[in-house]
């Protein structure tokens, strides 16, 4: 199965691989132009993404050459393309409901196994092609604006230091589709629509159900769109749709979405207006013996009760064995993945959701794809004089994707302290998240797992703080992933934060208080965590040191500066010191300098100077 995968894979990008130029398509809109490209082969993808396109614009101009006076392109604009930073977190955040987006950046970024450069290639050019917005991210597409609606133009694009290059020349835009029939079928208030993308996947890569009531507009129906490969063969798509309202005029449609996010009406309208069952003839006696039925119907047996990915319920049910069924109520109730015991209607709240009884021994339900609790369904039969059954037995339908919450956002990542760094992070928004797994890696090295912080009810929508310990020096990469009470973890925001541990150099601020005849000294309550001592130097400037004789003779001298103090760790948690040793008119510099647990020493800070 996994070969016929890849060969699948391999045979949509024929176009590609097969190609020695660069292929290239574009699109104009009024003054609007699309462009769209795609490299041809894994080394070209891999210089693509260090040196980019050249993309040229070319305009139409009368120029004289050679004596004579003729019309030629003359280049009038250009740009370097290149995949976008993938350090830009909110840029990337901005297309977060683009999954071909998502996956090229992580393509781009490489955090995932796709087993070696080829296949991350395939990837990368599948999810271009699926997504305009995709494409322009990975440094393969470009919008520009044209400011001579009737002029000629010409597009070059070429990769850079290899020599090749592709060519699209501004043409009007042409009807490249008729409207196809838009199939219907209607039973009670269920409708099935069918419709064929024959000779249409050339030039669309995704497809969407949409209604609209007589006096709305259209809405789309799902949000997930329905994509097909290939090029113009044969494909039927469907979608179950349940109306509200008997008597009510309906409109469907479908539109189709290009390469470059653009959208068309691709089929006709097709209007529907469900009616209530027409009830039975009942033939009439003259002498009837009228007696009131009491027995209640025989209940139904559910069969099956399955959830698809784009969040529609089939419910379907054995026929009852009563003869005077008038039709089937269906109830539903909602519960969190711990209902898991053998009688749920114990502890759940079940409501009937058809306001009329339905007839079908089946039924679609619609539930929003983001709901991740179980649900459930059961039947009650009624008779025509209003008997009803007992229930029958309980099923329950579970959403077949995973429940991944929304991702975390990395703020920053200091030092703060040796071999100590500050990650600090907005927490997930989704009410699912019950804590944050903090991951780090060195270098080129594999991803593991730093800590595992619990989320604390209050901090919901808040962000969070960790220090972080390094073992030794180079260039760290960190990120921030959430997850459920189910384990079910949110993917990589492709945020990558480095960090280069240096020597550490103590930072403080040194401010004069005028009125308490002193100077105060503050540091960071963060690069303190493993500091034992902190040495304090000081030096006056452009005055007499004459004062300096009332210190003790062993003080050390470095540089000029004079050691005036040595902070024991119960001094420093109070997090400043007073130098009350001055005179008016003095500036004085100081600078600081830590010692650790171990025994080592930071570098001097930078010296501050104060005026008093």
């Amino acid at each position: 199965m996994k070969k016929l995968f890849f060969a699948f894979i391999m045979l949509g990008l024929a176009a590609y691989l097969s190609s020695e130029n660069l292929p290239v398509k574009g699109k104009r809109t009024g003054d609007e132009i699309f462009l769209r490209w795609a490299v041809t082969d894994v080394g070209l993808w891999r210089k693509a993404q260090q040196q980019g396109f050249l993309v040229e614009r070319f305009s139409m101009e009368t120029i004289l050459w050679n004596g004579k006076i003729r019309n030629d392109f003359v280049r009038d604009k250009f740009w370097i393309v290149k995949p976008h930073s993938i350090d830009d977190t909110a840029a990337w955040f901005m297309s977060e409901n683009d999954d071909a987006v998502m996956l090229t950046a992580q393509t781009l970024l490489q955090g995932v196994d796709m087993g070696d450069d080829t296949l991350s290639y395939i990837m990368a050019m599948i999810a271009c092609d699926r997504s305009f917005t995709a494409a322009c991210m990975a440094g393969f597409g470009l919008k520009d604006t044209l400011s001579l609606e009737k002029q000629k133009y010409l597009y070059r694009i070429s990769s850079r230091s290899t020599g090749i290059f592709g060519e699209w020349e501004v043409t009007e835009s042409k009807t490249i589709h008729a409207a196809k029939p838009l199939q219907t079928a209607i039973s009670n208030k269920s409708v099935t629509l069918s419709f064929s993308t024959a000779e249409l996947n050339k030039n669309f890569s995704a497809y969407y159900f949409e209604r609209a009531t007589k006096r709305g507009n259209f809405e789309r129906l799902h949000t997930v769109p329905f994509t097909v490969f290939g090029s113009d063969t044969a494909q039927t798509i469907f979608y179950y749709d349940t109306v509200q309202e008997y008597g009510i005029i309906y409109s469907y449609r479908v539109t189709g979405q290009d390469i470059f996010g653009a959208a068309a009406v691709v089929s006709q309208q097709a209007q529907i207006k469900c009616t209530p069952p027409v009830p039975s003839v009942i033939d009439t006696f003259t002498h009837i013996e009228v007696r009131k039925d009491t027995l209640p119907p025989y209940p139904v047996y559910i069969t099956a009760c399955t959830q698809d990915s784009n969040g529609i319920v089939l419910l379907t049910w054995k026929k009852s064995m009563s003869e005077d069924v008038e039709g089937y109520r269906i109830f539903r109730a909602y519960g969190s993945f711990k209902n898991t015991d053998n009688s749920p209607e114990t502890h759940l709240r079940f409501g009937q959701i058809t306001p009329q009884s339905v007839s079908d021994t089946f039924f679609r339900d619609t539930i929003s794809k983001k709901n991740h609790r179980k649900t459930f369904y059961f039947i009650k039969v009624t008779d025509s004089v209003g008997n009803e059954s007992k229930r029958s037995n309980i099923l329950f339908a579970q959403n077949p994707l995973p429940n991944f919450p929304s991702p975390a956002f990395v703020i920053s990542c200091e030092q703060a302290g040796k071999n100590k760094v500050l990650l600090k992070w907005t927490n997930s928004f989704d009410s699912d998240t019950r804590g944050h797994k903090i991951f780090m890696r060195k270098d080129s090295g594999q991803w593991t797992l730093a800590t595992d912080i619990p989320l604390v009810r209050s901090a919901q929508n808040q962000s969070d703080s960790v220090f972080i310990t390094l073992k030794e020096d180079g260039v760290y990469y960190f990120d921030v992933r959430a997850y459920t009470e189910n384990a079910e973890i949110s993917a990589p925001f492709f945020a990558r934060y480095v960090l280069q541990p240096v020597a550490f150099k103590p930072s403080f601020d040194a401010v004069p208080v005028r009125d308490k005849f002193c100077i105060v000294l503050q540091w960071k309550q963060s690069e303190i965590t493993d500091v034992k001592k902190i040495y304090i130097y000081r030096r006056t400037v452009g005055s007499s040191r004459s004062g300096s004789n009332s210190t003790v003779s062993s003080r050390i001298e470095t540089d000029n500066f004079t050691l005036i103090k040595t902070l024991s760790e119960t001094d420093i948690s109070q997090g400043e010191y007073r130098d009350e040793n001055i005179k008016i008119g003095n500036t004085c510099q100081y600078k600081i300098q830590y010692e650790f647990e171990d025994g080592t020493l930071s570098e001097y800070s930078k010296n501050i100077s104060v005026e008093y």
